[in-house]
């Protein structure tokens, strides 16, 4: 689709309520905001990634933020072979300014489950990354996709290891510690007591633990036990 019709369809979208709303949550945001609702934006991307998404993506320039998290979801989205979609994420994960189009990004790529080891692979230096978006990318594929038996002790070792850069990647690392203690309890609270942790990601992980109601009250209770200082 030429990027005229999909600037006109975005405009007919957009509500300058939520525009002004969403833009109190993404300080710093780098591109104006026209106030698409996502599940607007996802429909929309479904639809184009039936066309000929290729020539789609060549068309968007990310002028505003929705075109940014329209390229991302129809990268998501596109029927595509893993090594195609690998280049393609390679190519996007740079543009990403803000943790919402990070997250949402993140947790549509849901073909990474079907690529085992070499989708854990592609992650890990993303994870290991020193840029910050490039870091919550990593982070929050591995909490999205790769909390599971089969990698659940790597992931851990990765959160474990690394150095979260600035507010979110802290966050990003908290929230990770959070799904892998839903998951697996026995597995991650030994890393919640054993006081290496960075103090802004123990913190989150500990208040997004006790917001869950997926642990067990005797879980919580220890949870709240643990010092933090």
């Amino acid at each position: 689709m030429e990027i005229t019709a999909i600037r006109a369809h975005l405009e007919g979208l957009k509500d300058p309520h939520l525009a002004q709303f969403s833009s109190g949550l993404l300080p710093g945001l780098t591109r104006p905001i026209l106030g698409v609702r996502t599940p607007q934006l996802r429909t929309f991307a479904k639809t184009l990634a039936k066309t000929d998404w290729r020539d789609t993506l060549v068309e968007l320039t990310a002028e505003t933020y929705e075109e940014l998290l329209l390229e991302g979801l129809i990268i998501a989205y596109a029927a595509t072979t893993r090594e195609e979609r690998f280049a393609l994420v390679s190519g996007f994960v740079p543009k990403i300014d803000n943790w919402a189009v990070c997250d949402t990004f993140c947790n549509s790529l849901k073909s990474f489950r079907r690529y085992g080891a070499a989708g854990w692979e592609f992650v890990l230096p993303y994870i290991r990354s020193s840029v910050v978006y490039e870091q919550r990318f990593g982070i929050v594929m591995g909490l999205s996709h790769y909390v599971t038996a089969d990698y659940i002790d790597a992931f851990l070792a990765e959160i474990s290891a690394l150095r979260p850069l600035g507010h979110y990647g802290a966050m990003a690392a908290g929230w990770a510690l959070c799904e892998c203690f839903v998951k697996f309890p026995d597995q991650t609270y030994p890393l919640l007591i054993d006081g290496k942790l960075p103090l802004a990601s123990l913190k989150k992980a500990r208040q997004k633990i006790l917001e869950s109601l997926r642990p067990s009250a005797a879980w919580k209770a220890r949870i709240r036990s643990i010092a933090i200082t």
